[in-house]
């Protein structure tokens, strides 16, 4: 009996009271995402971009946008090969189990404009038509002064149906974010 009275205000601090001390970040990140969706002749694409995230004070809930720019080239056999060129803009949302000088938590993004362009050796390049895109993943890091340094892993899901068959983009992701805070 006496263990649960004292787990339970030591769960409640971590889950309800987190400290986050700035108001906003800004990272920048790059990763690499690797399509493994039914339809996926993407290649490895490499991902860059920054998220603006505004973390308020005591509330463990993040939120804010991303930019994302995704580029990938890949042969297909028989001297065709294909590029993808993707600009991705998303809502973010997440939760931070810890935010104090580490974090730990989980994110997700919900996909607001999407524009690029695929090509194809011998083909007319074809506008990407994604209509909707989403990710969840798990974020980490450690604060040092104002300085962010951290990474993340997760799932991409998202379809271009600008070309038949569909691609899809679908598959695991992971970046490096580093960014500062105020």
């Amino acid at each position: 009996m006496k263990k649960t009275k004292l787990i339970l205000p030591i769960l409640f601090v971590f889950l309800f009271a987190s400290t986050s001390q700035a108001l906003v970040q800004f990272r920048g990140h790059y990763g690499l995402s690797k399509p493994s969706g039914a339809n996926s002749i993407e290649p490895d694409l490499g991902t860059f971009g920054a998220d603006v995230i505004v973390s308020l004070p005591l509330f463990p809930i993040v939120f804010g946008l991303r930019y994302e720019k995704m580029n990938g080239d890949d042969s297909l056999g028989g001297g065709l090969t294909y590029e993808s060129d993707l600009t991705r803009i998303s809502g973010l949302v997440g939760y931070r189990l810890i935010d104090t000088l580490l974090y730990v938590g989980a994110l997700g993004t919900l996909g607001l404009v999407h524009d690029g362009e695929s090509m194809v050796t011998g083909q007319a390049n074809a506008d990407i038509d994604m209509d909707f895109s989403a990710s969840v993943a798990v974020e980490a890091g450690v604060k040092l002064n104002d300085f962010i340094l951290g990474g993340e892993l997760g799932y991409l899901m998202g379809e271009d149906s600008g070309r038949s068959p569909d691609f899809d983009y679908g598959g695991v992701y992971g970046k490096i974010h580093l960014g500062y805070e105020f």
